[in-house]
């Protein structure tokens, strides 16, 4: 399994605020963070505020947004914690302090933070590729998941059909795990068959109740982690320019249909114009040739 990363501070401290802060508190905070630490204005300490800078417009790309705070908020602890798994299996241990985002296989709680990336460049480890690819291997392998015929996370070259892939096959997740390590009863233990049935009814809603955690937390990791992917937010790009060419292509042939239209108005006005001249003509000889009739008549 890949190592947790260890560079956590809470999203509250970064900005400076209660966590009770409101959205107009948020933005206020974020904006008086901004100034005090934009790397222009600190020219004679660079590093620091290239990081700090960093930090607090991550901390507010999530406390913006209701749904991630919301999921922040509830896991904040184990998030900022980042235990590992030899310190989670002896809380395990502990029916009083069991958490349900403790898991004795795998820690994803420390990966909803945009910290525990360090670049999105591609042959590091401790890049947004390196560090979400190792994640979700770790993953495959604890569901003993095909490596051939499971989407990888790959890296920044990774194809579009293929990114594209890995987000649709992850995004409806279902778990192949056991999650024996959730029961509660030994159905050994049982003194009858009535107690047995009970344990074990027991021991499947524990089951499930962790089944369902654990695959709404990879479908939330699967979120936070593609609203920040630089290939998703190119492919959304590149399909908005293609939706605006498809659209620029129809008013071409909008106005190119209305030059034609216009065109066979104006052939139909010059038809009609000329059918009308034709009928006066015909019906003025007409009425000069009755005219000439009547004289010889007389």
């Amino acid at each position: 399994m890949s190592l947790a990363p260890t560079r956590r501070r809470c999203l509250y401290e970064i900005l400076e605020i209660a966590r009770s802060a409101d959205n107009d508190q948020i933005k206020v905070a974020y904006k008086k963070q901004a100034r005090l630490w934009h790397p222009d204005k600190n020219i004679d300490n660079q590093e620091e505020a290239t990081h700090r800078f960093k930090e607090i417009n991550e901390a507010f790309e999530i406390l913006s947004d209701r749904h991630e705070r919301a999921w922040y908020d509830a896991h904040r602890d184990a998030i900022l914690r980042g235990i590992d798994k030899r310190e989670i299996g002896r809380m395990n241990e502990d029916n009083d302090s069991c958490d349900i985002d403790n898991d004795p296989d795998i820690n994803l709680m420390p990966y909803f933070s945009p910290f525990c990336w360090s670049s999105f460049k591609d042959g590091d480890n401790d890049s947004f590729y390196g560090v979400y690819d190792a994640v979700f291997q770790d993953i495959i392998a604890l569901e003993k998941l095909s490596k051939k015929r499971t989407p990888a996370f790959g890296d920044s070259t990774l194809a579009y059909p293929r990114m594209k892939a890995f987000y649709e096959f992850w995004e409806a997740f279902e778990s192949r795990r056991s999650f024996s390590h959730a029961t509660k009863y030994n159905l050994n233990d049982a003194e009858n068959r009535r107690i047995r049935k009970l344990m074990h009814k027991e021991n499947r809603k524990l089951i499930e109740a962790r089944r369902k955690q654990w695959e709404q937390t990879v479908w939330k990791l699967v979120a936070f982690i593609k609203k920040r992917d630089p290939r998703w937010r190119n492919y959304l790009i590149e399909l908005e320019r293609q939706k605006m060419a498809e659209e620029q292509q129809l008013q071409q042939y909008q106005r190119e249909i209305e030059e034609i239209m216009k065109e066979e108005q104006k052939k139909q006005r010059e038809r009609e114009l000329e059918q009308h001249a034709a009928h006066a003509q015909q019906q003025q000889a007409e009425e000069e040739e009755d005219a000439g009739v009547d004289v010889i008549v007389i």
